[in-house]
């Protein structure tokens, strides 16, 4: 099945595991498969939690330094891939103002953040992928609101995940679309679909396309069999090449 008409991206998260190795293998192998973007998880613990909070330790673990984003942005740039990057707080922002990525992911927990939200549209970014699952509609007219001077794109997905082909609640965009003030919006969808069958976001990705969704992301991984972060619902190069 041909993607050319669906914005692919590769959603690594935290599967770097904090290696900048593994970044840029992920990048490597991401370009050869014609993807359109890469993202990952600039994650700081300091943006996350507290010092006492019991996954403190594991998101210092996943830290990598500016000069790492520094060189990720221009591995990026060299294949020929768009970097996207999750940011979580005023640490990932101020670096994500710096390197300036194609665009930034800002998580469904952060709809109502919006100190956060202001701050982000007072930046320089240009475009903003909307983390819109589980929320409510007046939640996500006044997130949308507060990033008026943003390209806004609106990411569905199931955060419960593998989950099952039938979970994914497609039907929802046209719920959207027929929301005045979503009139015109971007829409996008994030898979977490089980990958047992390795076909089901290719289904997936056809039926968005159909509804006039033109971003699809899922979870990549360069090999399965190394059990990266959240591996059981990535699809390998192999697949997309």
């Amino acid at each position: 099945m041909s993607l050319k008409k669906i914005y692919l991206i590769a959603e690594v998260a935290q599967g770097f595991e904090g290696k900048l190795d593994l970044v840029l293998k992920h990048i490597e192998l991401a370009s050869k498969s014609k993807i359109d973007a890469i993202k990952f998880q600039m994650i700081f613990a300091d943006d996350l939690s507290t010092i006492d909070y019991k996954y403190y330790k594991l998101y210092k673990s996943l830290e990598l330094d500016y000069k790492d984003w520094v060189l990720i942005k221009k591995k990026c740039k060299k294949k020929k891939i768009d970097l996207i990057l999750d940011i979580f707080g005023t640490k990932s922002l101020e670096i994500a103002k710096k390197i300036n990525p194609s665009a930034v992911k800002i998580h469904p927990t952060d709809i109502d953040n919006y100190e956060f939200l202001k701050k982000i549209n007072n930046s320089n970014l240009k475009k903003i992928i909307l983390g819109i699952g589980g929320s409510y509609i007046n939640e996500i007219l006044y997130a949308k609101k507060t990033l008026k001077n943003k390209i806004v794109i609106l990411m569905m997905g199931i955060q419960n995940y593998p989950n099952s082909l039938k979970d994914n609640s497609l039907y929802k965009f046209e719920k959207l679309k027929k929301i005045p003030k979503l009139k015109n919006s971007l829409f996008g969808f994030a898979d977490h679909t089980d990958t047992k069958d390795k076909n089901y976001y290719e289904y997936i990705a056809a039926i968005c396309l159909g509804l006039g969704v033109n971003y699809f992301e899922k979870h990549f991984t360069i090999n399965r069999n190394l059990k990266l972060e959240d591996y059981e619902t990535a699809i390998e190069p192999k697949s997309i090449s």
